[in-house]
């Protein structure tokens, strides 16, 4: 057990710091598709499944809730969902969100830390 704990805390390690690139080069670029996907899915072998996000939809359309779960196509599950429009807000709770609407993800501080 102790010979994989190396392996792991490696393997942690490259993930974070691929969340950390991703994020430098989101900054530079905030439509960077590909950075996008890494630092999620980055994220998800982490388990950091309680990642809020902002995800613009095409139409001018907003949803604001917490990441579940994506796959290769970029569809997502998210939960505790409240959508904006304008003024207007709705709770949604889950939902899933095409990839082929999304226009942009935006991710904010994981729930439940403070920074």
């Amino acid at each position: 057990m102790s010979i994989d704990l190396p392996f792991k805390q490696s393997y942690m390690l490259s993930q974070i710091e691929t969340v950390k690139e991703c994020t430098k080069a989101i900054e530079l670029n905030p439509n960077y598709t590909k950075a996008l996907v890494l630092r999620a899915e980055a994220h998800e072998k982490l388990e950091h499944f309680e990642e809020s996000l902002t995800v613009k939809l095409n139409a001018n359309r907003m949803v604001v809730g917490t990441l579940r779960g994506f796959d290769q196509f970029m569809n997502l599950v998210v939960d505790n969902t409240v959508e904006v429009n304008g003024d207007d807000k709705r709770d949604t709770g889950m939902v899933v969100i095409r990839g082929n609407n999304i226009v942009t993800v935006e991710a904010f501080e994981p729930v439940g830390r403070s920074s």
